[in-house]
């Protein structure tokens, strides 16, 4: 008897924690279309979960589970929309110019109320009793909704024009869309400055000016977040930029690391290149502009290279069969290592050398008893 009793609470315990990690979405889609569909994408942690929210008279529930806070995006499909895209652009690449995404934080027992319109989507109205972030999300939104609005027709207009080889259109809708993109830029930084005690404030900041700031700046924005707010997951990574910006400056010691060439399996370090200048290329093979600027690193390579010059790639792609067959059809001949192989009690080369964006190039001389100083730091968007 007594151990049936232990199991019967055992199994009601279980019960209990899972109950706890479930969350629900819910809500109205105003002029709601047959065929639209709301799509939730939840990417934590690495992985890629996708979730379809039908509508029924453009109202919509969802019950999902969450194991503490957690990001989602949620997206509007519109198929007709999406056909009449491919139509026009007859399978030619699209931009994107605008923002369609309606981003979330999710909390174990979180009851989440959002209220949109399809014409007007992705402004929305959420009510979130157990995470504020999610109601100053939306007033951020709405404080820059015209400058949206016209930015997500631009969108469209800019795409098609693009289509029809019509580059005038296209230079003048892209200098608009800068414009646009300034004055989003200028009210979201006024609310930053006007909310330090929101844990929004640092997590907009975190999310979309921290990594172009230099270290004065991050130390300046800290300092004006509330106590409370420096405390937060989001002011704790504004220290923690602050520490490696401080780190991978020019003339400080390069962070030394060993990874294995894809190609050959060797380990590879920095201090294997004493004496020479070193150039580490972060990239990736879904990244174009990472692969559009390899003709002109292999050029430089070529021209360099019997000159105490080196270039090692560093890719990030999980799969080193991707960057073995992305490296040959690149005509890369000196050696790739992954960014995600691990070792143990190393930190991340990426992070190592405070690489946020792709591609990445980090110039270093190794000196002759040093595994390297860096000598200048270039990174392009």
């Amino acid at each position: 008897m007594k151990q049936l009793l232990a199991l019967f609470i055992l199994a009601l315990g279980l019960t209990c924690r899972a109950q706890e990690q479930t969350f629900t979405l819910r809500g109205t889609l105003r002029n709601a279309q047959p065929g639209h569909a709301l799509i939730l994408f939840d990417m934590t942690g690495g992985d890629f979960r996708i979730d379809t929210l039908r509508l029924t008279d453009g109202r919509f529930a969802y019950t999902g589970t969450c194991r503490g806070r957690e990001q989602r995006t949620l997206m509007l499909a519109d198929p007709v929309r999406q056909a009449r895209e491919r139509a026009k652009g007859k399978g030619k690449p699209t931009v994107l110019y605008g923002s369609f995404d309606l981003s979330l934080f999710v909390e174990p027992r979180a009851d989440i109320e959002i209220t949109a319109d399809a014409e007007t989507y992705p402004l929305a109205d959420i009510k979130d009793a157990r995470c504020p972030m999610n109601e100053d999300y939306a007033a951020v939104r709405h404080a820059y909704a015209p400058q949206l609005a016209e930015l997500n027709r631009l969108h469209t207009a800019t795409n098609e024009a693009r289509w029809a080889d019509d580059s005038a259109t296209v230079a003048r809708n892209e200098a608009r869309i800068h414009t646009l993109r300034a004055e989003i830029d200028s009210i979201r930084l006024v609310w930053i400055a006007d909310h330090p005690a929101r844990e929004y404030a640092a997590c907009l900041y975190v999310t979309t000016y921290m990594n172009a700031a230099s270290v004065p700046q991050l130390e300046a924005q800290y300092a004006r977040f509330a106590p409370a707010v420096q405390q937060s997951v989001y002011g704790r990574q504004v220290l923690e930029k602050i520490d490696l910006n401080r780190r991978v400056v020019e003339g400080s010691p390069a962070p030394d690391f060993t990874l294995a060439d894809v190609m050959t399996g060797k380990d590879v370090s920095p201090a294997d290149y004493r004496g020479k200048y070193l150039l580490l290329d972060f990239w990736g093979s879904w990244c174009g502009p990472c692969r559009a600027s390899h003709p002109h690193l292999r050029a430089l390579y070529d021209k360099y290279r019997d000159e105490a010059f080196a270039i090692v790639g560093i890719a990030a792609d999980r799969d080193k069969a991707v960057i073995v067959e992305a490296a040959r059809q690149d005509s890369l001949s000196w050696p790739q290592l992954c960014m995600y192989e691990k070792r143990d009690g190393r930190e991340a080369v990426n992070k190592s050398y405070n690489v946020t964006a792709f591609p990445h190039e980090v110039p270093h001389r190794p000196r002759r008893h040093h595994p390297g100083h860096l000598c200048g730091q270039h990174r392009a968007d």
